[in-house]
């Protein structure tokens, strides 16, 4: 077998197994991409959400006891300022009527139909937690209604945004595609060396049978 017919095997078995690996490999980052990263996006957003929630009830029943005992603004805003230290969160407080009774980041532009979440709640008269988006960014939130009796008074939101939950993501994703891509380059480099010497034994196997 002449030199060129042998390259020309060697060439096609590599070429042919590189497209089968090069297959597996676009079925597998697919897969990745379809399912693996929109389920951790899904449950690091939850977990991100069920926190909030956590805090909009443990700090509602301080507000709910302000509220009560007739607490000046001056003191809401300490609470709310307090509590979105601790919960690294924006915490407002609003009436049944969305109008802003406190706000952790005093000053700020605020409006009630940034925060459907809080909405939700007092209708439905239990927490509520959503992701929405306000300035093209997105923002997790929770509320919890007040209740004086039977009547909602007052709403506590937890609000935060999701650039921690979609840095997370990112960075999966890009670790991911850079191992895939490693792989692939290790798989295509064991191929060609495979192709190799599968060549040379049938240069082998062929001068066998010519001596024969």
């Amino acid at each position: 077998m002449s030199s060129s017919s042998s390259d020309k095997i060697r060439l096609g078995i590599a070429f042919k197994l590189s497209l089968v690996f090069f297959s597996v490999f676009l079925l597998a980052a697919g897969i990745i991409y379809v399912y693996v990263v929109p389920q951790l996006q899904s449950r690091l957003t939850d977990q991100k959400l069920d926190n909030m929630k956590s805090y909009a009830t443990l700090y509602s029943e301080s507000f709910l006891t302000a509220y009560s005992q007739g607490a000046s603004p001056v003191y809401l805003d300490l609470l709310t300022q307090q509590y979105a230290e601790r919960a690294d969160a924006r915490i407002l407080l609003m009436d049944v009527s969305g109008n802003l009774i406190s706000d952790s980041l005093k000053g700020q532009a605020f409006s009630a139909d940034d925060y459907p979440v809080a909405r939700k709640a007092i209708e439905r008269r239990q927490p509520e937690v959503d992701v929405h988006t306000v300035d093209d960014r997105n923002y997790g939130m929770a509320a919890v209604p007040l209740g004086n009796g039977n009547t909602v008074v007052q709403v506590v939101v937890v609000s935060s945004a999701m650039d921690d939950v979609e840095s997370a993501v990112t960075l999966v994703q890009r670790q991911l595609t850079v191992a895939a891509a490693v792989a692939l380059l290790i798989a295509l480099a064991v191929i060609y060396a495979f192709s190799h010497i599968f060549t040379r034994r049938i240069k082998r196997i062929e001068s066998g049978a010519r001596r024969i």
